[in-house]
């Protein structure tokens, strides 16, 4: 160490920095490259995709490929629309997020990506990586791919985290506190690789970590430092990658995980990435180590949510030449080595036909969640008593009349007794779990003496639309038990009781059958039917279950896919002349408290679109909010056109209240083409006004994509049109409809009240594209304009006195304490006589 020399300035600050460069604010880089309508949706779309598959609500599976790093904008451009293409062909099985790096940890040394060097020549441009980054991602993501990047520092996601899907976490920051609270604020799921010793459990912490709320400094979007405040984030995962202790991706290690994650209370959630410590860094190992792990899944392994995988166009990887990087290789990675394009569909072909493997033998359920099955659990099979009677109308309607036969061919003897099928599926929403019933029959008591095996969900009862809440009972179960009382028809009686037993992994049907006990009077004088299961005592039932594969032969489409397809359950109160010959003492009821069903509402169920599908009602709402003013005024031209189409061919009236088709951008330029000419308070059309009114009636089809305008297109069409068509004067059949149409196309419903006093196109214009004023002075002063922003410079709705100023230092809890320890007013002077802190310091109080 040099000797201190007295003679020169001491400095005890930065003695190792060599100077310090401005970098361009997060804020400024997403207004000059801002995201794309179509960019936003695919970035959403992939978020709840692979929140979904996190959370065991989809059973795809969740494939992360692409290039080790990127290098090359133009080559991960060709990359993607190979990728989306696949992603395409195999989106009923798979989830594909494309891998888009831009930064890499080195060990040591080494280029550090595309934001820190995009040049590849030391020159570290970090601004002009930024720029060319973020223009990538946007790129990417306007054509339709939801792109997953690493989280390696806790500043580029404010510049690039609106265009990613999918994050990861290194296995040499899982165990970063500063990345773990990073990841409790991030907008999307992340998931956390094991450390590079192979050891799981920081990566298992760091799940928990990310999942609480947390306070720390970080960077605003104005580049200012900050303390920033996340709420947590729940859709954390472990990614399984290998380390200095060998592989971890075989079905051991997998089941290993499960463990350590059950042990720590979190979901089974599991990435495998094929490369790095699996791979045992050699490229050629990668879809070896994707077999390996669709062989799992064919066996039915719920808890691989995923798998990561490092893929290029070309394989292998290269050396940034002497000459720099025109004499790279196109489509080759410059860090680790990536598999080629073809390997890469074969890898992702197999991984699909797995999925679908494993669905036939799981059914569409949860990825390995032990707390609660997911929104379509695996069918369960009873076995119930039928008897003929009230349960009847309900069954399917193949169900034969005739008892089933004895094991040696011959008739019961006792009808009463015949089996019906019973298909149970269990649906969780929420904490909550429903359980439907469905109905189909069984050809033999043979066959139900061999199906009718002790399983692991006991079922006592019978009834319809049973809604069992077994709120937190799920994980563990044990016994848990639920009773609800159903009415059917025919004053039908039936209570219900499930046994769950066991744990939701090996969770699968007790069958039994249920007996038709004789009817009987209650204390109200209604006749109740009983029907009990046996055996009733679920401590009969043995450990071992089997499983069945359910019979949905029967059962149509349309109940499984809702419960809503069968009408509400029906109760009518009997005449009183039935109910005086049944019991003499019935006096009649003076009030209608507890009836179900009156009068006139008889034919209320035999009515279409009061239950299933067609009843849930679909406004004219537009999906998409406009709120530009101008793009406001061109659809309202478009509906005024239109209007005046529909009016002039002879279909307004029978069209005013429907809701219009919405065509391509062809049907639109047609409109919008057409001339309004007024006259006083009349109108016409010049232009084709048969094919505008034959487009709007024609049949919509759902899947018909429609572009919408943009605000730099308005302004253009506005200045084309003179004012004119402003001022027609509006009917309350062409306002009602003006209304309506604005709504289907901005989601701008213009009030009741004041749709009224509108009697113009103009008024109607100005009511739909009226800003709303603002409620707080801060916000009208911004809105005027009358405030600059400067740096660290807050304008705030009330006056700022110096408690808020104390508060926000930290400060103010102390001083509260110390003005009541002396017994001065916290605020104010009230109460506080002269001179009263003088005799305080004095000792005389």
């Amino acid at each position: 160490m040099p000797a201190l020399d007295l003679q020169q300035p001491l400095a005890a600050d930065d003695t190792r920095i060599l100077g310090q460069d401005p970098l361009i604010p997060p804020a400024l880089l997403t207004s000059e490259l801002p995201m794309t309508d179509s960019a936003v949706r695919t970035v959403i779309k992939g978020r709840n995709d692979a929140a979904d598959i996190v959370t065991g609500h989809s059973d795809r599976l969740l494939v992360v490929v692409g290039p080790c790093s990127i290098h090359d904008p133009a080559a991960a451009h060709e990359y993607a629309a190979r990728l989306k293409a696949l992603s395409e062909k195999l989106a009923d099985d798979l989830c594909i997020v494309m891998r888009a790096y831009l930064e890499k940890p080195r060990t040591t040394v080494g280029w550090k990506g595309l934001i820190n060097d995009p040049d590849i020549d030391s020159s570290f441009q970090i601004n002009k990586g930024l720029r060319v980054s973020r223009q990538l991602f946007v790129d990417l993501t306007s054509n339709g791919m939801p792109i997953a990047s690493e989280m390696l520092d806790t500043i580029s996601p404010q510049f690039l985290a609106d265009c990613i899907s999918v994050g990861a976490i290194g296995a040499r920051t899982t165990e970063s506190q500063l990345h773990r609270e990073l990841a409790s604020g991030l907008s999307f799921p992340v998931g956390f690789k094991n450390g590079t010793d192979g050891n799981l459990g920081v990566a298992i912490d760091a799940i928990g970590a990310a999942a609480a709320k947390h306070h720390f400094m970080g960077v605003t979007k104005q580049g200012l430092a900050a303390i920033t405040r996340t709420k947590g984030n729940e859709h954390g995962f472990v990614i399984l990658r290998g380390g200095s202790r060998g592989p971890n991706f075989d079905k051991e290690n997998v089941q290993a995980a499960k463990k350590s994650l059950s042990d720590k209370s979190q979901k089974l959630a599991i990435m495998i990435d094929c490369s790095h410590g699996n791979s045992q860094k050699n490229h050629n190992n990668q879809p070896k180590v994707a077999k390996v792990v669709a062989d799992q899944l064919r066996e039915g392994e719920r808890a691989i949510i995923g798998v990561m995988i490092e893929s290029n166009i070309n394989e292998g990887n290269q050396k940034v030449p002497p000459e720099g990087p025109s004499g790279l290789k196109k489509g080759v990675s410059i860090t680790d080595a990536c598999i080629n394009w073809d390997d890469t569909i074969t890898v992702l072909e197999d991984l699909a036909a797995a999925v679908r493997t494993r669905r036939e033998i799981n059914g569409r359920s949860a990825n390995g969640h032990a707390k609660l099955p997911p929104l379509a659990a695996h069918w369960r099979i009873a076995y119930v008593l039928s008897g003929h009677g009230p349960l009847a109308p309900y069954f399917d309607d193949t169900l034969e009349s005739s008892p089933p036969k004895k094991a040696n061919g011959s008739e019961d003897e006792a009808p009463d007794n015949d089996l019906v099928l019973v298909t149970v599926s269990l649906e969780a929403h929420g904490d909550d779990i429903l359980l439907l019933c469905l109905f189909a029959e069984i050809d033999s008591l043979a066959e139900a003496e061999r199906l009718a095996q002790p399983r692991s969900l006991w079922i006592e009862g019978s009834g319809l639309d049973l809604d069992l809440h077994l709120s937190n009972s799920w994980p563990g179960l044990g016994a848990s038990t639920a009773t609800t009382a159903n009415h059917v028809q025919n004053n039908a009686y039936a209570e219900t009781r499930v046994f769950a037993i066991g744990d939701s992994d090996t969770l699968v049907s007790v069958q039994s059958t249920l007996r038709r006990m004789p009817s009987r009077l209650d204390d109200g004088g209604r006749r109740k039917q009983e029907y009990r299961m046996e055996p009733e005592d679920p401590s009969n039932l043995p450990e071992e279950a089997l499983e069945f594969q359910p019979r949905t032969d029967k059962t149509p489409a349309a109940v499984l896919e809702s419960r809503l397809t069968l009408p509400p359950k029906r109760t009518e109160a009997a005449s009183e002349k039935e109910l005086t010959s049944s019991d003499p003492t019935y006096v009649p009821a003076t009030e209608a408290e507890g009836l179900e069903e009156i009068g006139a509402l008889n034919t209320w169920w035999d009515q279409g679109g009061h239950w299933g599908e067609e009843s849930e009602f679909r406004g004219f709402g537009s999906a998409e909010k406009v709120v530009d003013k101008d793009v406001v005024e061109v659809y309202l031209r478009q509906a005024v056109v239109e209007a005046l189409a529909l009016r002039e061919t002879g279909a307004f009236s029978q069209w005013a209240t429907k809701k219009w088709r919405e065509g391509p951008r062809s049907e639109l330029d047609q409109v919008l083409a057409a001339e309004i000419q007024v006259h006083g308070s009349q109108a016409s059309l010049k232009g084709d006004v048969a094919a505008i009114a034959q487009n709007l009636t024609a049949e919509s089809d759902e899947m018909e994509a429609t572009e919408r305008i943009r605000p730099e297109e308005a302004r253009e069409m506005l200045k084309t049109w003179d004012a004119s068509w402003k001022s027609l004067v509006l009917d309350d059949q062409l306002k009602f409809a003006l209304r309506k149409r604005l709504y289907q196309l901005t989601g701008t419903l213009v009030a009741d009240a004041k749709l009224g006093a509108a009697h113009t196109v103009r008024h109607i214009l100005t009511l739909a594209a009226k800003k709303p004023q603002p409620k707080k002075l801060a916000e009208l002063l911004e809105t005027r304009s009358d405030v600059q922003e400067l740096a660290n410079v807050k304008v705030h709705s009330r006056k700022i006195g110096p408690i808020d100023k104390e508060t926000a230092l930290g400060r103010w809890k102390v001083i509260e304490e110390e003005l009541t320890k002396r017994g001065l007013p916290v605020t104010g002077t009230a109460g506080m006589s002269k001179n009263k802190e003088r005799d305080w310091i004095s000792g005389k109080i």
